[in-house]
């Protein structure tokens, strides 16, 4: 039985009729053009298909199916579900991403004896005043109140670019 993946990658690029197509360009077919998902969701569905190996990319930009899609029919009807899609990779985003601010709230409170509840109110509040990531309002407190906060940088920077690509 055929994945729900495939038949999508196969819907689309049957739909453009190219062997290869930049990554940006399957998002933005796959979210706006047919409405299976948002745009981050689109994003991560070509994510998981290069590292299942559906997709090889070529360069940065352009991706082709390492499959024969040219050959594989669209069920009338057809719309990948989105919790197959993503159910795994969001909860690892999720933890991850809870887990560096977590750690962070943790430093603070072991330094200046404040309640993590607090504190994470306040990286709330910060990062909406801002318009920051939570973990950088984090790292900003951390900063204001004398705590070292080098350990945490390059985590909080790969964090901040997965959640752009």
């Amino acid at each position: 039985m055929l994945s729900d993946k495939k038949i999508a990658l196969s819907f689309v690029f049957q739909r453009k009729g190219q062997r290869k197509l930049k990554i940006s360009d399957i998002v933005l077919y796959l979210s706006v053009s047919l409405g299976w998902f948002d745009i981050s969701t689109a994003r991560l569905f070509v994510e998981q298909a290069i590292k299942e190996g559906l997709l090889r990319k070529i360069d940065d930009f352009f991706v082709e199916p390492t499959f024969d899609y040219e050959n594989i029919k669209t069920p009338v009807g057809f719309r990948p579900k989105p919790e197959d899609v993503m159910i795994a990779e969001n909860k690892k985003k999720r933890i991850e991403e809870k887990d560096l601010l977590e750690r962070i709230c943790m430093e603070i409170s072991d330094g200046t004896g404040e309640e993590r509840q607090k504190l994470l109110d306040d990286v709330k509040k910060i990062s909406a005043d801002l318009g920051v990531y939570p973990e950088i309002a984090a790292l900003l407190i951390c900063k204001k109140k004398g705590i070292e906060i080098s350990r945490f940088v390059d985590d909080v920077e790969k964090g901040i670019i997965l959640k752009k690509s």
